[in-house]
């Protein structure tokens, strides 16, 4: 049987695999299979880990996590905010935590999950539908009753037209005169 070796150096670990000689080709194969898995689960496993961690002992387990993972951590926070939106009994198992991230932010997302498990939606074709889903939840911006709106809206349609280093240096210049008249 074929095994994963783990060096534990706390500075620089490192991971490897080693393929014992008289490994058959379904071992091998199945070790693929494990590590494709555990791949899958790596994120709920952290996130379950650092959000019981924290309800249960608090500031030193937030602490402790953040020793451990070093810079790491501000990745953990979203990892974190998916697992507490969807507890394991309400995780779509043939859907993977990218699928799950990419909902995260609606109100009622098991709708959106348990269509995209039917139509076996990419994690990118789930985005897309949930930035169509959180459009049309939002009100518009601006509804051109009045020529302030009207202005506002084609003004913004202009700058959005433009490079973004462009947009940055009108945005200086006008934070500069504190949204005064910019001299050209």
């Amino acid at each position: 049987m074929s095994t994963l070796t783990l060096h534990m150096d706390q500075e620089e670990p490192t991971f490897g695999f080693s393929l014992p000689e008289q490994a058959t080709f379904d071992e091998w194969k199945e070790s693929g299979v494990q590590f494709m898995l555990a791949g899958r689960m790596i994120n709920w496993l952290i996130g379950d880990w650092m959000r019981q961690g924290a309800d249960r002992f608090g500031w030193e387990a937030v602490n402790f996590a953040n020793s451990i993972f070093r810079r790491d951590i501000e990745r953990f926070g979203p990892i974190v905010d998916v697992c507490t939106k969807f507890p394991e009994e309400q995780r779509h198992k043939s859907l993977t935590f990218g699928h799950h991230a990419a909902v995260v932010s609606l109100d009622d997302p098991h709708p959106l999950l348990e269509r995209a498990e039917a139509e076996g939606m990419t994690v990118a074709t789930l985005r897309a539908h949930v930035t169509v889903v959180r459009h049309a939840e939002q009100p518009p911006l601006w509804n051109d009753d009045t020529e302030e709106d009207k202005a506002y809206r084609e003004g913004v349609q202009c700058l959005n037209r433009l490079p973004r280093d462009v947009r940055q240096m009108i945005v200086e210049a006008f934070v500069e005169v504190d949204c005064g008249v910019v001299e050209l």
